[in-house]
């Protein structure tokens, strides 16, 4: 026979886990939609900041889907003169390499750039096939802090 309030001392204990794990969950939603609130701020300055090469030739594209990836986006691609350059903004406070591995604001960020170097591979294979040169595309992670 279970002891006089067994039953709720162990629901007790159950459901402060519960709100423990559903704090960290909340805390977690929390910093991702810091996160995507400074992306948004730092992705509509980028474009405003290259609008003049606009009069040297440049195309800016923001916000482009990225193939094979139902939610990612190229921040802004440029095409102009020079190539076709995939620019993937980024609101870190530091970046560092360490045995191999990319950091930034102090989180490993290697597949984020493995990602960005994987598209514009597949990139220059495809605009190889309208005749730009595979050296004519370009990556570039711009840092705003």
């Amino acid at each position: 026979m279970a002891a006089a309030g067994a039953s709720a001392t162990n629901e007790a204990h159950r459901q402060k886990a519960l709100a423990e794990a559903h704090e960290r969950e909340a805390a977690l939603a929390h910093d991702k939609a810091v996160r995507f609130g400074l992306a948004g701020v730092t992705e509509k300055r980028v474009p405003s900041e290259l609008a003049p090469l606009s009069s040297l030739g440049y195309h800016l594209l923001p916000d482009r889907a990225w193939p094979g990836n139902r939610s990612a986006q190229v921040d802004l691609i440029v095409v102009g003169p020079l190539g076709v350059h995939m620019v993937d903004t980024k609101a870190w406070k530091g970046v560092s390499i360490h045995e191999g591995r990319i950091f930034g604001s102090q989180a490993d960020v290697t597949e984020d750039s493995a990602s960005l170097a994987d598209l514009v591979y597949q990139a220059k294979g495809i605009l190889v096939t309208v005749g730009l040169a595979p050296t004519e595309v370009h990556a570039v992670a711009h840092q705003r802090t």
